[in-house]
């Protein structure tokens, strides 16, 4: 409801200043008649927020304020942690065993360890 308000604003006080603009443009030029300016909705509100400052901090404001209502909605949401680890531990105890093939060998362990 606030952002059709201060749109209808915008268009009110775009109108007045085009309206002063148009009469001091025909003033200028008496033997000229000077074409209505005619602007759509769109133009309009372009126009309102280039020249009108208090809606450029009323639209900043509401960006903000939209800014810090999703960082709290974002709590509430799904959140995924990663962690990981290696680790690199000392020597590896090895023995050999005899086999009929011959000796084969045993390490017991590993020197890496990933999580």
């Amino acid at each position: 409801m606030g952002n059709r308000a201060s749109l209808w604003a915008g268009c009110v006080t775009v109108l007045i200043a085009l309206g002063g603009w148009t009469a001091a443009a025909a003033q200028e030029a008496p033997g000229e008649q000077k074409q209505p300016l005619v602007l759509t909705l769109d133009d309009a509100v372009q126009m309102a927020l280039e020249r009108n400052y208090d809606l450029r901090i009323a639209d900043s404001r509401t960006q903000e304020a939209q800014a810090a209502y999703g960082e709290a909605a974002a709590a509430d949401r799904l959140q995924l942690t990663f962690e990981g680890a290696y680790l690199r531990l000392g020597p590896v105890t090895s023995f050999e065993v005899p086999t009929p093939t011959g000796p084969e060998s045993i390490e017991l362990g590993s020197d890496k360890m990933w999580n």
